[in-house]
């Protein structure tokens, strides 16, 4: 289903945002299933992916010119890597067509820093090293990698970083999942233990 919600978050004018609230449907924080007939697209929402990262403070290190920067993930051996997964839907048949519009991520650590957030479809992606090591996709291919988007991630009122970007429009295709890979760009240090949260924002046309 699609989402309407979130008064931070638009896709071309329309409320959205994820399905947790209980609030009453038409209301600021319900969801709500928002298409257009005459084209057969709709706004979509999957469910936020997260993960709890190593309890440890070990600094992550910046790409540079020539090196990838570090993978930020739920373990430090590459062999029990879990990529932020989400789930879309198509509005007829097995094949789901589309483009991501938008991406949002919360950390916990209240730092100004920069990641890049790698998008893959259909395949989960696999990793060469762990949590800290350098971020390396294991399985790419052409076919299955959809590009990165750059999030500045700055302190939040409420606490931790966020960062995100609502003027994307990357095509997918795909019978399965889309997947998100999160490298730092810049070196910061995490919280210990702590959650990262991510949202996909979608405009389906199949």
């Amino acid at each position: 289903m699609a989402a309407i919600v979130d008064r931070d978050t638009t896709i071309r004018g329309v409320w959205i945002a994820d399905y947790a609230s209980g609030a009453p449907a038409g209301s600021e924080s319900a969801p709500i299933f928002v298409s257009d007939a005459s084209e057969r697209s709709a706004i979509e929402v999957p469910t936020a992916a997260t993960f709890t990262r190593p309890a440890d403070t070990t600094a992550y290190t910046g790409a540079t010119a020539t090196v990838a920067g570090d993978l930020i993930a739920n373990s430090t051996t590459a062999g029990s890597f879990a990529p932020m997964t989400f789930a879309p839907t198509a509005i007829s048949g097995t094949t789901k067509e589309g483009y991501v519009t938008f991406i949002e991520l919360q950390i916990d650590a209240a730092v100004s820093t920069s990641v890049r957030a790698h998008i893959i479809q259909g395949t989960a992606p696999t990793v060469t090293n762990g949590d800290n090591g350098v971020a390396a996709i294991s399985n790419f291919t052409v076919a299955t990698y959809l590009g990165f988007v750059d999030l500045t991630i700055t302190p939040s009122a409420a606490g931790g970083g966020m960062g995100g970007d609502d003027s994307l429009l990357i095509p997918y295709s795909t019978t399965g999942s889309l997947y998100v890979v999160l490298e730092a760009l810049t070196a910061f240090t995490p919280t210990s233990g702590g959650t990262y949260r991510c949202k996909l924002g979608l405009l389906r046309t199949k």
